[in-house]
């Protein structure tokens, strides 16, 4: 089963959300998340603090607002899907690069 589109749009969603305010400062943070069926998300916790509080809200937030995600593609054989979304961050002079993320199962 092909997640690759599903999980493309996903990523595509967050990023466009996402708008870290911590300047001069590089920070990852890993977030984690089960998406329903349905698309809806729930259990979502930090599983790797940035170690600053407010990049780590800030990465949240961007998940909450990118939600709900769409129904998960038919083939796939389960009632929900572990997501491990990581931001990292590097802002500086105002210059934000593309964030790069990446899922884990």
């Amino acid at each position: 089963m092909n997640l690759g589109p599903y999980l493309s749009n996903l990523r595509r969603r967050v990023q466009e959300r996402w708008n870290p305010n911590t300047p001069d400062q590089r920070r990852q943070a890993v977030i984690g998340f089960t998406i329903s069926r349905s698309g809806q998300i729930s259990n979502m916790r930090v599983l790797q603090t940035s170690g600053n509080p407010q990049t780590d809200t800030e990465t949240i937030l961007a998940i909450q607002r990118a939600a709900p995600f769409g129904t998960l593609p038919e083939q796939f054989p389960h009632n929900q899907l572990e997501i491990e979304f990581t931001f990292n961050i590097y802002v500086n002079n105002s210059v934000i690069q593309t964030p790069r993320s990446w899922y884990g199962f």
